[in-house]
């Protein structure tokens, strides 16, 4: 036994469809939609936190040749926004463009690229010029406070990880953080 009610709403559906036709029509996406994440370059630093916080893996940080590359991969991102709140410089913004499809694989990435900051003893790269920038403009708020000198504080900043363990730089470390007090 047909049930009238039944019947009617779907006669109804023949003349007036309840699914958008989509891709001809657009849906806008629902207010606090977590779309594409998009790059500021001039805000990056190329601290890779927004890659270590990444669960799909979709963002990677990849040194070479004195460059190094900030990459996010569309087709692997959950647009899930961890790498929006991880970021101190507030460079990633989620849109609200939700679409990652395309034949071409290069327009589903996104890429930051920055100068490699060298260390002034064995010649090694570890970070970014932006970001030390930015370490040394915020640490200088707080020497400038004590009356430290911002030439010594900025030749150890400059140094790479291994070479500010080296007894000698340890040493010399350790007397200018008694100066300060």
């Amino acid at each position: 036994m047909v049930n009238f009610r039944t019947m009617i709403d779907s006669l109804k559906g023949l003349f007036k469809p309840a699914t958008v036709p989509y891709p001809r029509k657009a849906i806008p996406p629902a207010e606090g939609f977590r779309g594409k994440p998009k790059y500021d370059p001039e805000k990056c630093i190329g601290c890779g936190a927004c890659s270590k916080v990444c669960p799909a893996s979709a963002i990677t940080v990849t040194d070479l040749d004195g460059r190094r590359t900030v990459r996010v991969w569309y087709g692997h991102c959950a647009f899930c926004g961890r790498c929006e709140d991880s970021c101190p410089q507030e460079a990633i913004k989620l849109t609200t463009d939700y679409l990652a499809v395309s034949f071409n694989k290069e327009e589903l990435e996104d890429k930051v690229e920055h100068e490699m900051a060298r260390c002034p003893i064995c010649g090694s790269t570890f970070t970014t010029v932006k970001h030390l920038d930015k370490v040394y403009e915020l640490a200088k708020q707080a020497l400038v406070k004590k009356g430290a000198s911002l030439d010594e504080y900025r030749r150890f900043m400059l140094l790479c990880p291994s070479c500010r363990s080296r007894p000698e730089v340890l040493a010399e470390a350790h007397r200018f953080m008694l100066r300060m007090g």
